[in-house]
């Protein structure tokens, strides 16, 4: 079988100055030095897809391939081109499992660990303003698509680096000046996300009706969900790796395996057990997985063969009336997550 490896693509932005917030008391962490190298090395080590942390519990990655089926994009009125490619705020963290009603805070972490906040009660007020969506449209950074002005902070950032909610924790403050979680010193940005549990990891995650439910990594996987194939190599299970994570596989209405924010397969449950599709894990790929996509399960307008590709994320969905939306399956050679270098940064130039 072929493998298909995965090219994945950056871009920086530069942000405006900060207004003042009340302080709160609430820890964040211990501080890093915000260096260009330290920064550097901090991403490479660590997730450079933005993290949604809700009261220090990550839910989700906001990437256009992972939003929630459950979403419906709309138009902006801040874009001249009328054309659906925005999504809800509120909406969207409605559909990981978080009661819009009881927000406190929305921190939007931008570039250089500044941050642009979001009152709870200006999110339910205006639930229309607060709008975000992909650089590339279906790809790319995700971007606020909001003006600030009226709002408690007018600070406003354009990419969004990570999403943190406070729910039921204090509301961590940001700095006067800097708009950025303050070192121990003051006079320094902190790296930490306040409450966060665990680290962020890189392995391939899977989700559970738009909520993040688990990330793959080897030592975590278990001699249950691996069996020898007939060359004597070492495959898993996709089937059993869900149920590992409390998904009812087999009742499931749809699999979708994503490659970076493309969509190059999908199946019911029973389909996905009985096939049983398998996965291996490549040395030093930090848990992503490369799993043999059945031909049945790709883009019939393609070139449908049995393979293995570089899969990025598998999102289930328990029950048809939970999807308002249904992606078209990008054939496995034409996805853009799987193109150059080059031809991503042409699709960059483009834009």
């Amino acid at each position: 079988m072929t493998r298909f490896p995965l090219v994945l693509l950056a871009a920086v932005a530069g942000c405006k100055p900060a207004t003042a917030e009340p302080k709160s008391s609430a820890p964040v962490g211990s501080a890093v030095e915000e260096s260009g190298t330290a920064v550097h090395g901090v991403r490479r080590r660590a997730q450079v897809d933005a993290p949604v942390v809700v009261d220090g519990k990550l839910m989700a990655f906001l990437r256009f391939g992972e939003v929630p089926a459950t979403l419906a994009p709309t138009t902006s009125p801040l874009d001249g081109k009328p054309k659906a490619r925005y999504y809800r705020l509120g909406e969207y963290l409605a559909a990981l499992g978080v009661d819009v009603a009881r927000v406190r805070a929305v921190h939007v972490g931008g570039n250089g660990h500044r941050f642009a906040s979001i009152e709870g009660t200006e999110l339910r007020r205006e639930p229309n303003r607060f709008l975000f969506d992909f650089r590339l449209e279906r790809t790319g950074i995700p971007r606020t698509g909001w003006w600030t002005s009226g709002l408690k902070n007018t600070f406003r950032v354009d990419e969004i680096r990570q999403l943190l909610v406070y729910v039921d924790r204090a509301v961590p403050a940001l700095h006067a000046k800097r708009s950025c979680y303050a070192g121990a010193d003051d006079r320094t940005c902190s790296e930490a996300i306040p409450y966060l549990e665990g680290t962020l990891e890189k392995g391939t995650r899977l989700y559970l009706d738009g909520r993040l439910v688990g990330q793959v990594k080897r030592r975590r996987i278990g001699a249950d969900v691996a069996f020898e194939t007939s060359q004597g190599g070492a495959r898993y299970d996709l089937g059993k790796l869900l149920q590992k994570h409390g998904v009812a596989v087999g009742a499931a209405a749809s699999v979708e395996l994503t490659a970076g924010d493309d969509l190059v397969a999908r199946a019911t449950g029973a389909e996905v057990l009985s096939a049983r599709v398998s996965f291996g894990l490549p040395n030093h790929q930090h848990g992503r997985i490369v799993v043999g996509l059945p031909a049945a399960f790709q883009a019939p307008h393609g070139k449908p063969e049995e393979r293995d590709v570089d899969i990025t994320a598998v999102s289930v969905t328990t029950a048809p009336a939970r999807a308002t939306t249904q992606r078209a399956l990008v054939a496995v050679e034409d996805a853009s997550s799987l193109a150059s270098a080059d031809d991503l940064l042409t699709l960059a130039t483009a834009d």
